[in-house]
């Protein structure tokens, strides 16, 4: 997702002008961009082929986020690694954690 503006944290993809697999020429109109400020289309950086399109219509996508690929002759899209699953886990603290370090007095704030 190009960043239009310094402020601009994330985009949506309004609509695909061209889709995977179709040959597109840098410079020429490839996906709508829209922001809380502004739409814009969102030109080719280079010649080749969509592919891997990552975002669909309507996602919100941050800045930087790479919403597709454009592969040259011969080029594959490389492979994309597995989401690591989310895992959550509460540790109750020691006894020794929970108790206050002794050897120095406390500050005014603290008390």
């Amino acid at each position: 997702m190009p960043k239009f503006g310094f402020t601009m944290e994330e985009g949506t993809v309004v609509r695909w002008l061209k889709k995977a697999g179709d040959a597109v020429i840098q410079g020429e109109p490839l996906v709508e961009v829209t922001t809380d400020k502004i739409n814009m289309e969102v030109e080719a950086p280079a010649t080749g082929t969509l592919a891997d399109v990552r975002a669909a219509e309507g996602e919100v996508v941050p800045v930087t986020q790479v919403i597709a690929l454009i592969l040259g002759p011969g080029e594959r899209a490389p492979e994309r690694a597995a989401p690591a699953p989310v895992t959550h886990s509460v540790q109750k603290p020691s006894a020794a954690a929970a108790a206050p370090a002794t050897g120095g007095a406390a500050t005014p704030v603290a008390q």
